[in-house]
């Protein structure tokens, strides 16, 4: 009798620590491209980039933020989610105020595990 409750025990207690199958509260993204290389431009042009953003979480991706480091970047999104398995885009204008190699960061906020994502894009401007 002793080892049928110990048994029944036994089963309850690994039963109880098992590790549950279950969806995350955070969605999972993922960025095919985390850098742009724009090569070189001129102080008069100006480039725009598409960055792709995949979630390829069980629940819907939502951009809460998009900042840029500095005002001569600009980045726009949709402001809808992103469902499950599907794609959606921020779109970075940059105009360059100095000359030389340069590099800015376009952040991303999001519902993801660690929060933030960034992105860059670099390149030189010349005369």
């Amino acid at each position: 009798m002793k080892s049928t409750i110990f048994l029944f025990f036994t089963v309850i207690l690994i039963s109880c620590t098992a590790e549950k199958d279950f969806k995350s509260e955070h969605a999972i993204v993922n960025l095919p491209e985390k850098v742009y290389d724009f090569g070189e431009i001129s102080m008069t042009d100006s480039i725009e980039h598409k960055f792709s953003i995949v979630n390829l979480g069980s629940t819907d991706l939502i951009l809460n933020e998009v900042s840029a480091s500095c005002g001569c970047t600009v980045p726009s999104w949709n402001r809808e989610s992103i469902p499950p398995n599907e794609k959606g885009f921020v779109n970075v204008v940059f105009k360059p105020v100095d000359e030389g190699q340069v590099e800015k960061l376009i952040i991303l906020e999001m519902n993801t595990d660690s929060t933030f994502a960034v992105l860059r894009i670099k390149g030189f401007v010349i005369k």
